[in-house]
């Protein structure tokens, strides 16, 4: 099978623990997962010439995730969060403004012609300014625009990871671009606010694949598991696909938990894994990366037994 190409769109930055610091940001960490799974990945983003923005760009490079989307200048500084960690792994964010990635200027109009990605990933930190909203309001429509061309059988698979932050963007606008994708994860405290925002009953789900053109809404339950909503092929029956609690040995923390899930499936179903399947291979993963401090593994090694479960 050819190699599946992906595009990921938002912030990179750097994640600040009680007692390191190391590259971060949602859609950078799904980029380089995605590379070590076996994907050619292609992150939009934008850093400065500064100490972080170089630590990104190295690390990227170590991961092999193409920079070739992600401006390197910029008057505002590269990202940063500070993570506050609790006693049962759990965490908050305090995430700086403005950065670098508040100002990511559109993609070239014959890039996406120029490399046939099958799927696309951006969440909505990124959205909280107008620079990196229009940027990726351009990319979506360029998407979308890939059915007029008849080198393309079908247009990238477009994937919205919600990972809402509060005091960031609106909440009306994350929503709203939000369901301009295909599928649409969220973790259990953002489907409720996503179905308090457009006043459904959280408890019926596929009344939002009804109303919106959404092919799977996936709801994400720490270690409760996950659940996966879609519609059969002739849109007539709902399909439930739904994940048993996992099991969080040796637990150090949950950053990134949500992302590495999303990662693997994407990357288990571009390879042509059944999606129940790649969902559960997913939960493990996001199980394993638990195990160790922040996001991403330090050492490539971590991914060897995980591809071979994939490619």
């Amino acid at each position: 099978m050819p190699t599946p190409e992906v595009l990921v769109f938002g912030e990179a930055l750097a994640d600040s623990f009680p007692e390191k610091m190391t590259p971060g940001g949602a859609p950078f960490n799904v980029a380089r997962h995605l590379a070590q799974l076996g994907c050619k990945t292609h992150l939009m983003s934008r850093v400065a010439n500064d100490n972080i923005g170089q630590a990104i760009v190295e690390n990227a490079n170590v991961f092999t995730v193409n920079l070739g989307l992600t401006q390197q200048q910029c008057s505002a500084p590269s990202g940063h969060v500070q993570v506050l960690v609790s006693d049962d792994g759990t965490h908050r964010f305090l995430i700086d403004t403005p950065s670098a990635w508040d100002f990511i200027e559109p993609a070239p109009p014959a890039w996406l012609l120029e490399h046939p990605v099958q799927a696309m990933v951006y969440g909505s930190l990124a959205l909280r300014s107008m620079n990196s909203r229009l940027a990726l309001t351009d990319l979506l429509k360029q998407v979308r625009s890939l059915n007029n061309y008849d080198r393309r059988k079908q247009r990238p698979l477009v994937i919205c990871d919600f990972n809402w932050r509060e005091g960031h963007t609106p909440l009306e606008t994350a929503v709203e671009i939000a369901l301009q994708a295909d599928w649409l994860k969220l973790n259990d405290e953002e489907w409720y606010l996503l179905a308090q925002h457009l006043s459904l009953d959280e408890s019926e789900p596929d009344a939002l694949l009804d109303l919106y053109s959404l092919q799977k809404l996936i709801i994400t339950r720490g270690a409760d598991g996950y659940v996966c909503y879609g519609k059969s092929e002739k849109e007539e029956d709902l399909i439930v696909i739904e994940g048993n609690s996992v099991q969080l040995e040796g637990l150090v923390d949950t950053v990134g938990a949500g992302d590495s899930f999303l990662a693997f499936t994407l990357a288990a179903y571009l390879y042509g894994k059944p999606l129940p399947e790649a969902l559960r291979l997913a939960a493990g993963f996001a199980s394993s990366v638990c195990g160790i401090r922040g996001a991403v593994p330090e050492e490539l090694s971590f991914y060897e037994d995980w591809k071979v479960k994939i490619i």
